[in-house]
């Protein structure tokens, strides 16, 4: 089992998340999401962060060596699934879309919190297959999220509106691909913790 503690953060992946999250405000507020189709920008922004960390030395380093907790941690912005079930009962986001998409993510974050406190460190064969299983759920979740929104803006972009600007336009441009980027690092750190 290799060795689940981390070094420190390099600067360089603060001060690229902290231009990244600037980048996807200016989108958002600019109402580039209103024109350009917004999985777009979720699919495009998660292939670029991939690219970086394969081919940017530091931050393939950095994601060696980082410990699964914070990244399963982060997972805890999916709570913003409560957002979208008061959204729903609003009448500003369709119910086909927001009901399965706000439960998933609260249970994606519930989750996330029982894994990072039960499971982490991994210890033992249970430990990895909690992490995984969690994973799994998480990332076969966040897909389904994407999927729906695409079926629901190919016909009708306005029915998703509150997600094309501030503050729920940072999910498309921000939070969305770092939560497809971290569910990839962390199959890849568990291959590398295999029991």
């Amino acid at each position: 089992m290799a060795a689940s503690s981390s070094v420190r953060t390099p600067r360089l992946v603060w001060v690229l998340l902290g231009l990244w999250a600037l980048l996807a405000l200016v989108l958002s507020a600019g109402g580039a999401l209103t024109r350009i189709f917004p999985p777009l920008f979720a699919f495009g922004f998660t292939a670029l962060a991939l690219v970086a960390l394969v081919f940017v030395p530091t931050l393939r380093r950095w994601a060696e060596t980082v410990s699964l907790r914070p990244l399963v941690l982060y997972h805890t912005v999916r709570f913003v699934g409560v957002a979208f079930l008061v959204l729903e009962a609003q009448g500003r986001l369709p119910a086909e879309w927001a009901i399965p998409a706000g439960w998933g993510d609260i249970a994606a974050a519930i989750g996330a919190l029982a894994v990072a406190v039960l499971a982490l460190p991994i210890t033992s064969r249970g430990h990895w297959g909690a992490v995984l299983g969690w994973n799994v759920f998480g990332l076969l979740d966040i897909l389904a999220v994407l999927g729906g929104a695409i079926r629901i803006a190919r016909t009708d972009l306005s029915l998703l509106e509150p997600l094309t600007q501030v503050p729920l336009g940072l999910l498309p441009t921000f939070i969305v691909p770092l939560i497809l980027v971290s569910h990839g690092l962390i199959f890849w750190r568990l291959a590398k913790e295999r029991f």
